[in-house]
C-alpha cells in the first residue's frame, strides 16, 4: 500500500469490485452487501478525490489506515457516517460539510444498514500541501493545525457548496485533465481561508447585511457627503436620499466603513481641513466657521481628535 492511498483498502475489506474509470477508478459494491459505487481519482501524490453513492443491506465498519497526517474533507448529500478517530467518542456526520484531521491514525467509518449514502470525499495529505506551497500554487504554507481551527460556518457557505458540486460532478464523469482536481482543491482551501477571515461578515446577522443594491444607495449618500463636506446632510436627509430607514442606514453604514456616519463626516471633514490649511490666505479661525465650527477651539479639539496634533502644530511641521 503506498504511503498515503485512497480506498484500496475499502475495496479489498469488501470484496469490491473495481473497474479502471476514465482517469481514476469505479468501486463497485456487490449485491450480497447493498448497491452503489464509489469513483475515485488520484490527481497527484497526496490528494484523492471521490463521490460516494451506495445503501448497505447491512452494517459495515470500514478503517482507513493513514500512513501520513491528513485531513478528511467529507461534504454529506444524504445519509449519515458515524466516525470514530484514535478512540474518541462517535462523531455522526450529517447532510453538511465536515473536516476532519487525522494525525496519522487508522479512522473508523461506520455505514448503517439502508441507509443511502451521497457523498463526495477529498483525502488531502500533509505533504500535498508543502508541495503546493513550496511549487508555488500558494503564498503561505497551509498547516493542519491552522485547518483544524477552521470552524464549520467558514466551509459550510454558498461558494464552497458550488465548489464541492463541481467536484462531485467532474470525478463521476472522470474525462477532465487530472491538474483541474488540484486547481479545484486549492481553490476550496482558498475560498475557507477567506472565509475564515470574513468570519464577522458571514455570521452578522441579516439586518446587517449589505446587498449590491443597498451598498449603491450607501455610496450615493457616501457621494452626497463629499460634495457638500463644509456643510453635511443630516442622518434625516440622508435617509431621505438613499430610501432607507434611519436604522438601516446608521447599521449598514457601519458595516460597510466601520465608522458610524457621524465619525465618517467627522474624518472627512478633517481631511478638508487639513487642505485648507495648506492655504496660506486662511488664518485658523477662518478655516473653524468654514468647518462649522463656533470657535477656534472647537474646531482644534476635532482636528487633533484625527490627527493628535493641533492645526497650528500641523501648520508648523510643514513650515505653512
Amino acid at each position: 500500500m503506498n504511503k498515503f492511498s485512497g480506498l484500496e483498502n475499502l475495496a479489498e475489506q469488501l470484496d469490491l469490485e473495481v473497474k479502471e474509470y476514465g482517469n481514476g477508478k469505479a468501486y463497485c459494491f456487490p449485491t450480497q452487501i447493498g448497491n452503489g459505487w464509489i469513483y475515485e481519482t488520484h490527481p497527484v501524490q497526496g490528494l484523492f478525490v471521490s463521490s460516494w453513492w451506495f445503501t448497505l443491506s447491512s452494517s459495515v465498519t470500514y478503517v482507513m489506515d493513514c500512513k501520513e497526517p491528513g485531513m478528511l474533507f467529507l461534504s454529506i448529500d444524504c445519509g449519515g457516517i458515524k466516525i470514530v478517530q484514535n478512540g474518541t467518542k462517535t462523531k455522526v456526520l450529517t447532510s453538511r460539510n465536515h473536516i476532519c484531521i487525522n494525525p496519522m491514525l487508522p479512522v473508523k467509518f461506520i455505514f448503517d444498514k439502508d441507509s443511502p449514502i451521497c457523498c463526495t470525499c477529498l483525502l488531502v495529505s500533509e505533504s500535498f500541501l508543502k508541495d503546493m506551497y513550496h511549487k508555488g500554487f500558494r503564498s503561505s504554507l497551509l498547516t493542519l493545525g491552522v485547518i483544524k481551527k477552521w470552524e464549520d460556518k467558514a466551509y459550510n457557505t454558498p461558494d464552497i457548496t458550488l465548489v464541492l458540486e463541481q467536484l462531485k460532478w467532474e470525478v463521476r464523469y472522470s474525462d477532465i485533465e487530472l491538474t483541474y482536481y488540484v486547481y479545484k482543491v486549492l481553490e476550496l482551501l482558498s475560498l475557507i481561508e477567506h472565509n475564515v477571515s470574513q468570519h464577522s461578515r458571514i455570521t452578522q446577522k441579516r439586518a446587517y447585511h449589505v446587498s449590491w443594491d443597498v451598498k449603491k444607495k450607501i455610496l450615493a449618500a457616501v457621494q452626497l457627503i463629499h460634495d457638500n463636506i463644509l456643510s453635511p446632510p443630516g442622518i434625516d436627509e440622508l435617509a431621505k436620499v438613499t430610501a432607507l430607514s434611519e436604522s438601516k442606514l446608521h447599521r449598514c453604514f457601519k458595516s460597510e466603513f466601520g465608522l458610524s456616519v457621524k465619525e465618517y463626516i467627522h474624518v472627512e471633514k478633517m481631511k478638508k481641513a487639513m487642505l485648507l490649511l495648506a492655504d496660506d490666505e486662511l488664518d485658523i479661525s477662518s478655516i473653524a466657521l468654514k468647518c462649522g465650527y463656533k470657535s477656534p477651539g472647537m474646531f482644534t479639539k476635532a482636528f487633533k481628535e484625527i490627527y493628535h496634533v493641533t492645526p497650528s502644530q500641523y501648520r508648523k511641521g510643514y513650515y505653512l
